[in-house]
């Protein structure tokens, strides 16, 4: 969030101060970054020699999403099997574990509303019900 707000000339100049402090440094710089758009950092940053390391952290496999899915819904009460949730994390490809907890979170925000709904029916229904006993 915070990145998506700079201009990008704020993001160039960002670059060549880092690139800058690196080179009088004498390897006292500590530079902790993160990015889901990798192809889209300045070539002089990623340059062989800028870095000594560069982690990157691919998405996870369905094994991955079944665990980031079970510590999800750990504390929460929910009726899926252990099949549903590995069905589930099966035909979750492509999804990180950010991606899991919006899934998770809209579907229970969609569990609040269809209960809503459903108890306003009930009580709707359970008015007409006592009206017609009255005549």
């Amino acid at each position: 969030m915070f990145v998506s707000c700079m201009t990008f000339d704020f993001l160039l100049k960002l670059a060549f101060c880092i690139v800058c402090l690196q080179e009088g440094s004498e390897g006292q710089l500590l530079v902790l970054g993160a990015t889901n758009r990798p192809h889209a950092l300045d070539a002089a940053l990623r340059r062989p020699g800028r870095f000594d390391k560069e982690i990157e952290i691919g998405i996870p496999n369905a094994q991955d999403r079944l665990d980031i899915l079970q510590k999800l819904l750990k504390k929460v009460p929910h009726s899926l099997t252990a099949a549903e949730l590995e069905q589930l994390a099966d035909s979750a490809h492509g999804y990180v574990g950010a991606d899991l907890a919006a899934l998770c979170k809209e579907a229970g925000k969609t569990l609040c509303i269809l209960f809503r709904i459903f108890i306003v029916s009930l009580l709707i229904l359970f008015k007409q019900i006592k009206i017609h006993s009255l005549y």
